[in-house]
């Protein structure tokens, strides 16, 4: 195994070496400065899975943005539990399957708001 440059893997990662030299002494509890520093592969490999990670995650925001909002988001921006959230999508006519993963057109999340709403009346 070789060591790398932190420079040359966030060229690679696609991201600064600041925030490359942020994330590793975040993980090592270092104090790394310089992006002209080497690291070993291991930590190189942890880094790539990390950002790999990363960038599929913000793949799937966006591909939801585009469909609509998962319930997931939806319980996060209303501060209600997961379960609460079902049950209204289910009172307003939503079928099928509800997890954390389920989409929710824009349409039917007005519906939810406006559902809430009364009940809060």
């Amino acid at each position: 195994m070789s060591d790398i440059k932190i420079s040359d893997l966030a060229k690679e990662l696609k991201v600064s070496s600041k925030e490359l030299i942020e994330e590793i002494n975040s993980i090592t509890g270092g104090n790394i400065k310089s992006a002209s520093k080497k690291i070993d592969e291991d930590l190189a490999d942890l880094l790539r899975n990390m950002f790999e990670v990363e960038e599929e995650e913000e793949e799937q925001v966006e591909e939801t943005k585009e469909e609509g909002l998962r319930v997931y988001d939806i319980y996060h921006q209303l501060n209600i539990p997961f379960e609460e959230v079902a049950d209204k999508l289910r009172a307003i006519g939503f079928q099928g399957e509800i997890t954390n993963f389920t989409v929710v057109d824009e349409q039917t999340y007005k519906r939810l708001l406006d559902y809430i709403k009364e009940e809060e009346k």
